[in-house]
């Protein structure tokens, strides 16, 4: 699960270092690129808000490898797109669609031993940031070998694999709630209204992640 959270994050970052190659490929200035970039981000943060809370509706195996799947069809998108508009809207689908990662977290934490679970949450998130941190590195040498294509069929390979773990690894577990999408969406603002140390956890979150 740790390698899995690492390798769908992953995907977010790859084209962080290709801005001058992608650039030059589509013959665009870098500030469109820039917006693709800018677009992947906006996407997973769309994502966290509609889609992760679907791990407390749904069955999470199901719905994490459903994601992951979009996620590889996106990537496969993206490394066969010959005009800018193309990649950009898969660009938008992956970074909407790697939020899987942010649902095998707490997933983590369900299925851990009783009071290991925050031992496993610390090491799937350490997986996570992990990951952001590699895909950069990996991205340049990958490009620098294969071309930028390439990047993007490793990174839907290394995710088809992971769904592919994941679905024969991870139980099934019953829905959290009952509660109707748009109350369980309506409960999330409850609780940042109501909980002030998760208002200052996220703010904290939000300083680190920027940091990256």
């Amino acid at each position: 699960m740790t390698f899995a959270t690492g390798a769908i994050i992953a995907n977010n970052y790859y084209a962080q270092p290709l801005d001058a190659e992608l650039s030059a490929h589509f013959g665009v200035p870098s500030s469109a690129i820039g917006a693709v970039l800018t677009l992947i981000q906006l996407s997973y943060a769309l994502g966290l808000a509609t889609l992760v809370p679907l791990g407390d509706l749904l069955e999470r195996r199901r719905l994490v490898v459903t994601l992951l799947g979009v996620t590889v069809l996106g990537l496969v998108g993206v490394a066969l797109s010959p005009t800018l508009p193309l990649p950009a809207a898969a660009a938008g689908v992956v970074g909407l669609t790697t939020v899987a990662a942010q649902i095998l977290v707490p997933f983590a934490a369900t299925i851990a031993r009783p009071g290991e679970q925050g031992k496993t949450v610390s090491t799937v998130m350490s997986g996570l940031l992990i990951g952001i941190l590699v895909s950069r590195v990996v991205a340049g040498v990958v490009a620098e070998l294969v071309g930028w294509r390439g990047v993007f069929v490793l990174g839907a390979v290394l995710t088809a694999v992971s769904a592919l773990a994941l679905w024969r690894t991870l139980p099934v577990l019953q829905p959290a709630t009952d509660l109707r999408y748009p109350k369980l969406l309506g409960s999330v603002l409850t609780l940042i209204r109501e909980e002030p140390v998760l208002r200052f956890r996220m703010a904290v979150g939000a300083c680190g992640y920027a940091s990256i």
